[in-house]
């Protein structure tokens, strides 16, 4: 039997949330899947859940906060989980997950192949960190809704 995780997406459009969660659902039988339509709720969500991974979006509106604001809140709370960003904005505004600590970007509009292989590929760095070994990061840059950057290890 598959291991089963947790996992947190946290977008302000509640069409993306709806179509990521009908996904993740079918693809990641037995997972939990939270969602979360603002920075407060996901912050609620995540310090009172055994969160694996989080897909974050990374632009909330005008007056919220951002998503790198929001992935600073939660490494306040634990350490030892997986952050995806996802945005439409972040590649055009020079966006750079690795000076943060996120550990994976997906350009929008996110392909679900795509994002059931980077959540599980992430939930494979997470046991293997938490085990003491490391996993080598494949990097593909390819077209919008697909792995735009992957596991940012020593990225400038």
């Amino acid at each position: 039997m598959e291991e089963s995780y947790e996992v947190l997406v946290a977008d302000d459009s509640m069409l993306n949330t709806k179509v990521y969660m009908f996904n993740l659902k079918r693809e990641l039988v037995g997972w939990k899947i939270h969602i979360a339509n603002s920075p407060e709720e996901a912050i609620a969500i995540f310090s009172t859940n055994n969160i694996s991974v989080v897909i974050l979006d990374m632009f909330f509106g005008i007056g919220k906060l951002t998503g790198i604001e929001i992935y600073k809140e939660f490494i306040k709370i634990k350490k030892n989980f997986k952050c995806i960003a996802v945005s439409e904005l972040s590649s055009a505004y020079g966006f750079n997950s690795g000076r943060v600590g996120i550990d994976e970007f997906l350009s929008k509009p996110v392909k679900s192949e795509d994002l059931v292989s980077a959540i599980k590929f992430q939930i494979k760095s997470l046991r293997n960190e938490l085990k003491g070994t490391a996993l080598e990061t494949p990097v593909k840059l390819t077209t919008p809704g697909q792995f735009k950057l992957t596991t940012c290890a020593g990225a400038n």
